[in-house]
């Protein structure tokens, strides 16, 4: 087994981490997290990201799934702080699924109305 030099090796560690764009914000990653269907074609996001000022980067619709991106200026992974971010959608979600573009899986799905 080869033994990399440690200045090696912590330049591929610090190569590893997320880095924000120019204003900082970097993708968050979905999947675990719930989407409530608040009315028929609204769909309300909770974001592990805590005061991190959201954005919805990506909305794609088709027949068979609505897939969304949010990028973030911060990531808190824990329900002690959530952003929630409102989306309207161009029709019912019906049986469609959420899919997180970021990690590519389908979020849990709650109905409050």
């Amino acid at each position: 087994m080869a033994v990399l030099p440690p200045v090696l090796v912590a330049a591929l560690v610090m190569g590893c981490g997320v880095s924000g764009g120019a204003d900082g914000r970097v993708p968050v990653l979905l999947a675990g997290w719930d989407v409530a269907v608040v009315a028929e074609d609204t769909l309300e996001l909770t974001l592990p990201s805590c005061l991190g000022q959201p954005r919805l980067t990506g909305l794609a619709q088709d027949d068979e799934a609505v897939t969304v991106e949010v990028i973030t200026t911060v990531v808190d992974e824990g329900p002690a702080c959530a952003d929630v971010l409102r989306l309207e959608l161009d029709e019912p979600l019906g049986d469609r699924q959420v899919i997180d573009a970021t990690s590519g899986e389908a979020l849990r799905i709650r109905v409050r109305y």
